[in-house]
């Protein structure tokens, strides 16, 4: 469980990396299609940092 929830954490690590870059093209450029980017981005960071929390719980459910 705890391998998985790592899995997860470099998932999440690698999406706020290219988050970071198109943030930069929205602020800098106002480009339009990085600010979709960064809106789908940032439904992924919270889909991811749900499940790496529900297994966070899980796992401990089983440890006490």
């Amino acid at each position: 469980m705890a391998n998985h929830v790592e899995e997860k954490f470099e998932e999440l690590k690698k999406i706020v990396g290219d988050l970071g870059i198109d943030v930069e093209k929205y602020s800098k450029k106002r480009n339009k299609s990085a600010g979709l980017r960064i809106r789908k981005y940032m439904v992924d960071v919270k889909d991811l940092a749900t499940v790496i929390r529900k297994e966070i719980l899980e796992s401990r459910k089983g440890t006490l």
